[in-house]
Formats: structure tokens, sequence, C-alpha cells
């Protein structure tokens, strides 16, 4: 360990010093190595085209605390990206969302990846689809996200040449993928926490989804809707018919995206299982009276599921890349400001939206256990 620890350092060293001398012309550039060789990224790992500097994190995460990669709690990474108090809306986007906090990972990281690995090999058709069309922008959502997290996680991932082909190294689990992969969206979904999607516009004006990498889906299956336009994917939700100010609003939303802007949006559901591949119906909850009564119905068994979700323009495909990334935790462990919160979200949807969001079954349920057992009311 301590030895491939010093020569990675001294590949380090001597890969800046050929860098420099070769961009000073004081050396001529020697043909792609073969095997294990570091790379300069700025220079080699991604075309200059496809390196957005205004997507690289001004913080430098460090994974690195005593030379042992360590991760975040799910606890403090949920802090990092649960809205203030008093802020929290459902299901409205928001921009300026801060790209320090894209593609956080926590210490749930290797368990959910076993999970996630577990449904592209056996349930590939629910949770993987790729129309032919999609593929350069997933290529080039590939080499971003990837740009993005060699600089935001330095210790945790590493690009290096094996035969003359880019690959990614993940050496918090030590998994390697190829950058030439046919499926660049499933690549993404193992390296990170987070589940990603391209949005292309036809020539109707609409957007419609013509990849996808959705493994913890709720409610539905990704075969079911893959070329699917961004309307047709919310045809149960109210306000979502052309001319409609949910539809309208989130049309136009995706035409601002420009440059370096992420929208962002967060969305929960509360259910009765710690699962996250839900493809088939929501668990549905019970009445409140039940709830703390009813065998796989007691408050620890209720779940608080919350999905953030962002949006960012891909810059030489025009694309949308949409990203979700989910948070669980129990009902239980939610401090008090949040359990108010969370109550205080579920009254304040629209009439119009409270059957589509079972408020009628899911406030009470959210009362009864801060009156009864918190106390707060």
């Amino acid at each position: 360990m301590a030895i491939s620890f010093y020569i990675n350092i001294l590949l380090r060293i001597l890969n800046k010093i050929y860098n420099n001398l070769n961009n000073r012309g004081l050396i001529s550039s020697p043909p792609k190595p073969a095997g294990f060789v570091t790379i300069n990224l700025e220079s080699s790992i991604i075309p200059k085209k496809v390196i957005y500097s205004h997507l690289i994190p001004n913080k430098i995460s460090t994974f690195n605390k005593n030379k042992v990669i360590s991760i975040p709690t799910p606890l403090d990474s949920a802090k990092l990206t649960l809205p203030e108090i008093g802020t929290y809306k459902f299901q409205y986007w928001l921009k300026g969302y801060d790209i320090n906090n894209l593609h956080v990972l926590d210490s749930n990281y290797l368990n959910w990846y076993k999970v996630r690995k577990a449904l592209l090999d056996f349930e590939a058709n629910k949770v993987s689809q790729q129309l032919p069309e999609s593929f350069n922008s997933c290529r080039e959502a590939l080499f971003q996200v990837v740009g993005y997290l060699e600089f935001k996680y330095p210790d945790a991932y590493i690009s290096i040449y094996i035969n003359n082909e880019l690959h990614i190294v993940n050496k918090i689990n030590g998994e390697v993928y190829s950058l030439n992969s046919q499926r660049p969206l499933d690549v993404l979904a193992l390296l990170t926490m987070d589940d990603f999607s391209i949005l292309q516009i036809r020539p109707d004006g609409e957007y419609y989804l013509t990849a996808s990498a959705t493994l913890f889906p709720i409610g539905w299956a990704l075969n079911e809707r893959i070329g699917y336009s961004i309307r047709d994917l919310h045809n149960s939700a109210p306000k979502w018919r052309k001319g409609d100010y949910a539809y309208d609003n989130t049309r136009g939303l995706f035409d601002k995206i420009k440059g370096p802007h992420v929208f962002h949006r967060n969305n929960y559901f509360i259910v009765n299982t710690s699962k996250l591949f839900l493809p088939e119906n929501i668990i549905k909850i019970p009445l409140a009276g039940d709830i703390g009564n009813l065998p796989g119905f007691r408050y620890e068994d209720i779940y608080v599921r919350r999905e953030l979700q962002t949006a960012i323009r891909l810059i030489e495909s025009n694309s949308i890349l949409f990203t979700v990334r989910t948070f669980i935790a129990p009902m239980t462990s939610l401090t008090d400001t949040q359990l108010l919160n969370l109550h205080e979200l579920y009254l304040s949807i629209k009439k119009e939206n409270r059957e589509y969001h079972n408020v009628h079954k899911l406030e009470p349920v959210i009362r009864k256990y801060i009156t009864e057992v918190r106390k707060l009311k």
C-alpha cells in the first residue's frame, strides 16, 4: 500500500515536469503510453472544448484526511443540500444552485453502489434506456461530470490510460470504467449517487427524454417512459397540459438554462419502506388512526424520501442534463424543525395539487406524530 502510494506521487511529479517541459517546447510529444499512466487533466483527459470552467467547484472537498479516504455521513450530505428553514418548496424550480453541492457523496455510497450495480445487471430494462440520437449528449455528460468529480474529489477519482484508452478509476471501491463506454450514463450512475437523464429538443420545440439511468425511480419504470415529452412524463399531474402554468413554467425555464446556471428543485414522498427501487405504484400510507398501531406502519416504519433534482445545459449538444439525488430517512430521525417544516410544506400545497400529492392522507400522519409523539403543537 505504502509503495504504491509513493509510486503514484512520483508519477504525478514526473508527469507535471513532463507537461511543463512539453508546454515550453523543450521536448516533443511521444505516442500515447500503454498501461497505467497518470495524465494531466487540463491538457489531456478532457478536450478543451468540453472543459466547463464554470462547473469546476470553487472549493475542493478533500477525501484524504490522514491519507485515508473518508466520506461524510448521509446526514451531513443531506444538510449540504437541504433547503434553509422557511424556504421549503414543493416542486418549484429555483435558479442559482451552488455547484459545490452537485454530486454529493456520503458513507452510504458503497452499499448503494451494490444495489445500483445489481439493478443495472438484473433490471436493466427498467432503469437504463438510451435512444440512438442521445449518444453524443450522453458522452458529453460523461466527460463533464468526470471532470467535475476529479476536481471536487481528487483523492477519490483519477483518470488513467489502459491500453491507450482513457479510463476513470473510482478509488472508493476500486472499480475502473472506460471513458469510451457505449452506456455513458450507466457509468455516471455507478460513479456517483445520482440518477442521470438527457432531455433533447425535437423539431416540435418540445423537450424529450432520450436517455436515462434512473436507478431509484418511485412509481414508474424507465422502459415505460423513454421517448416521452416532458408534458407526457407528467400526464397524471395537474396543470401539465399545454397552456397550464406548471407546463409553461417548466418549458420556459428549460429554455432559460444557459452556461453556468444550475436550476434545482426538491420533491418529497412519505412511504412505509426504505427500499429505493420502487418502479411500481407507491405504497400507500394507511389512515392516520392506524399509524403507530398497525404492524409495518409504526412511526419508525415511516420514511421521508426527498429528491434533489438539478438541470444544467450541455453546451456542445444543447441538451439538458437532468440529475436526481435521493435522500431517505425515518420520520423519527428528523429534527423538530425539519418535522415542522415538512408539515408546513404539505399544508402549503395548492388546492388543485392536494389530491395528486395525497395531502389528505399524509398531512394527518405528520400532524399526529408532531402532536402526539413529539408534542410540538
